[in-house]
């Protein structure tokens, strides 16, 4: 099955999970243990992120049109992209079961 083909449920939980997800990632921008932001800029960005995969899941929530599905997934892997970030491709992979790219 597509992302084309998820029904809001659907939808819903996937964005649920990702946004648990990215914060996992994000962890990879401070040193483990320590309160030393070694990636600020990423953070930051990881920060902007989460933000439109949280504001597109409480649209869906709440029933509105919002940003649609196919551009926070698109956002999401150009984020990667840019970041070099292939832990976030891999989520993504675990998350819909097929090659995110």
């Amino acid at each position: 099955m597509g992302i084309d083909s998820f029904s809001d449920t659907e939808k819903i939980y996937f964005l649920a999970r990702l946004a648990h997800e990215l914060t996992v990632c994000a962890r990879s921008t401070y040193e483990a243990g320590t309160d030393r932001v070694i990636e600020p800029c990423v953070l930051r960005g990881y920060n902007e992120l989460q933000h439109r995969v949280t504001a597109s899941l409480r649209d869906y929530v709440l029933e509105k049109e919002g940003m649609p599905f196919s551009a926070v997934l698109q956002m999401t892997r150009d984020f990667a992209a840019e970041h070099g970030r292939s832990e976030i491709i891999s989520s993504l992979e675990r998350l819909y079961g097929r090659t995110a790219t």
